[in-house]
């Protein structure tokens, strides 16, 4: 009878499914030491199924059941061997395996433990933990903490300072950092985001947070996370320091640096963390998304980018985002076959990457066939494919999946701007237009709306110019341009370049000079010299697209020497719209040599896709007209990559291109 009652319990724990890596089946520990303490043997296992079961993450077999099973077996008697234990534990669905010694020395105690799979697999982390025997609970906290630590992969010079942190919110941390490793980017940003509930000074919970919003597409910049981590940064050691250092070196500056400043800075300063996989991202991450605003060829960037990842994972094979990223390096319109290769030889089993390869391959029209698949996928999978795949009718599906998976109006707002942007890249305005009357619906403020982006799209993308001179107005409108200003303010910039810009679209010579005189005015306060000299490299950029004589030689030297060194911006689509202001301006003076390094400038892989299209189109013409004919037709073909059902207008402008394409492909036989 027991032995039938112990199958059915151990079927219903484990069910069909086999072991769960998150289940964890604690043995009774080896004792060494007096009688009176040898109730720890079996003590010690309760008290752990405390500290290791939570709301999320792992979970302990039930005391009761483990100690049943365990004396079945023999274990009170004779112990169990590894092979007796790890079967024990698969038949509990235990696919983690906890086994330990307690020695007992006088009134304390040395308790030893190691977590390892029941497979046999895999790395076990060991830990250890020594004091008197009457705070056995506080003993088995900490121990429970350094396992869980190490088994989501914390380094062990974090252990100490994370042992001070509540128990819970410790739990909460180490799920997030297990989801990021796992590429649940939603999972983690909710898991940290549950950490800082519980202790708002967890600078390392802030941290996580940050990198999880910079993968979730449906959570990007949801909260100022760094702005915690910096503000609690006294928490952190030595070592966390430094990526702090390397991740917001703004932040401790006090002052705006260059993208060139701040690569070279990472530079220097990953030296001091080596060992560090999170050092190693941070320098990847920048070349991969900023290297060509730095002044680096895009192979370049590619490449540099390619060597830090290796790097990453030759520290921690286990990081399946850094994965992704080396897949989405050759993301383009000539590189599916490289972008599957790097995938299969990385081992990479994502839908988001998997289902794009499948679209980019020719697969892009049979919506019912990614139906069912789309149905297990959450917003931040369905946003990337729509991303990834944009253009095409799966995509447009994804992203309409990606809304209705949305769980705030956070979520819907910014899975709505990802939808806007990605259309007008797509030579798509009247669909943007569609995404922008929601996303209106959805804001509660103009701001929310990101109406900066509008008008760099109707400046350089195509965009419906009605709507984007009714954005310029909003923007500009606290700025009272031509009347008295009441007082004027370093976040006047922006809103005074893009009123600037638009006027000398239109021929606006009123608002031109208004526009001028408020940045000339920023640029001459004194109490922020960085942020003053943002505001007359804004100046330089409206001098130089109005008024219709040739561009000023000096003015357009020094202009493209400041967006060399990839100054400070208000987001990455204005430094790109600079440098392709740059490059059209050495075009009208005819040097297409420098007109072609300015516009491969203003190509980034980064978050915002508003003004890339455009910039790839200019940058294939100036290629050419430089003769880099190789260089114009990749150029060309990227920009050609996701314009397949562009809008009748748009199509025109791309079937010019295509033409070019064709000449180009004679030309070569």
């Amino acid at each position: 009878a027991l032995g039938a009652t112990a199958w059915f319990a151990a079927k219903v724990i484990r069910g069909d499914n086999g072991p769960d890596s998150n289940v964890v089946a604690v043995l009774p520990f080896e004792y060494s030491g007096g009688p009176d303490l040898a109730y720890l043997k079996e003590g010690i296992v309760n008290v752990l199924e405390a500290n290791l079961t939570g709301e999320a993450g792992p979970r302990a077999v039930a005391s009761q059941t483990i100690i049943a099973q365990w004396k079945r077996r023999g274990g009170d008697k004779n112990g169990l061997t590894e092979d007796e234990a790890r079967a024990l534990a698969d038949e509990l669905g235990a696919g983690q395996l906890l086994r330990g010694s307690i020695v007992a020395a006088g009134t304390d105690l040395v308790i030893s433990a190691t977590l390892a799979s029941s497979a046999g697999t895999g790395q076990p982390v060991q830990a250890q933990v020594k004091g008197p025997a009457d705070s056995i609970a506080t003993l088995a906290t900490k121990l429970a903490g350094q396992l869980l630590s190490l088994r989501a992969g914390e380094s062990a010079d974090r252990l100490g300072r994370l042992q001070s942190v509540p128990p819970a919110a410790l739990r909460s941390y180490l799920v997030g950092q297990q989801a990021m490793r796992e590429s649940r980017f939603i999972d983690a940003y909710n898991a940290f985001t549950a950490a800082l509930g519980l202790d708002s000074t967890f600078a390392l919970a802030a941290m996580g947070l940050s990198t999880a919003q910079s993968w979730s597409p449906v959570n990007l910049g949801s909260v100022p996370a760094l702005d915690m981590a910096f503000r609690h940064r006294d928490k952190l050691g030595p070592r966390d320091s430094i990526i702090l250092l390397m991740t917001t070196p703004t932040r401790f500056s006090g002052h705006p640096m260059t993208l060139r400043e701040i690569s070279d800075l990472r530079e220097r300063l990953v030296q001091q963390v080596s060992d560090r996989p999170e050092g190693w991202y941070l320098i990847g991450d920048n070349y991969f998304h900023r290297g060509t605003a730095m002044g680096l060829t895009q192979d370049e960037a590619l490449r540099r980018a390619d060597n830090a990842f290796r790097r990453v994972l030759a520290l921690d094979p286990d990081i399946s985002y850094i994965k992704m990223h080396l897949a989405q390096m050759y993301l383009g319109a000539t590189s599916v076959d490289r972008m599957k290769a790097v995938a299969d030889s990385l081992g990479l089993r994502m839908p988001e990457i998997d289902i794009t390869v499948e679209i980019m391959a020719g697969d892009s029209t049979d919506i019912g066939h990614y139906r069912e698949r789309f149905g297990r996928l959450n917003a931040d999978q369905l946003t990337m494919i729509g991303i990834f795949a944009g253009g095409s009718p799966v995509g447009d599906y994804a992203q309409e999946e990606a809304l209705g998976r949305s769980t705030d109006a956070n979520q819907r707002r910014t899975a709505l701007i990802w939808a806007r942007g990605g259309s007008w890249g797509q030579g798509r305005p009247g669909r943007a237009n569609e995404m922008h009357a929601r996303l209106v619906r959805v804001a509660d403020r103009p701001e929310q709306s990101n109406l900066d982006q509008f008008v760099l799209a109707g400046l350089f993308e195509g965009a419906d110019s009605t709507l984007a001179a009714e954005a310029v107005r909003t923007i500009a409108q606290p700025l009272a341009l031509g009347g008295r200003a009441e007082r004027t303010t370093l976040d006047d910039r922006a809103p005074a370049l893009l009123a600037g810009l638009w006027a000398a679209k239109e021929n606006d010579d009123a608002t031109v000079r208004a526009s001028l005189a408020r940045l000339d005015a920023i640029a001459g306060r004194r109490d922020s010299v960085e942020w003053a000299a943002m505001a007359r490299l804004f100046a330089d950029a409206v001098r130089l697209v109005s008024g219709p004589g040739q561009p000023d030689r000096a003015l357009l030297e020094a202009f493209d020497g400041a967006m060399s060194q990839a100054p400070p911006m208000p987001g990455p689509e204005y430094r790109s719209a600079l440098n392709l202001i740059a490059a059209r301006q050495w075009e009208r003076l005819g040097d297409v040599k420098r007109g072609a390094a300015a516009a491969e400038r203003a190509v980034t892989w980064d978050v915002t896709p508003i003004v890339q299209g455009t910039a790839n189109r200019d940058l294939g013409r100036l290629k050419l007209a430089a003769g880099d004919t190789a260089g114009a037709v990749r150029a060309w073909q990227d920009y050609l990559f996701n314009r397949g059902r562009a809008e009748p207008e748009q199509k025109k402008i791309d079937d010019v291109i295509r033409a070019k394409l064709a000449e180009l492909e004679r030309a070569k036989r």
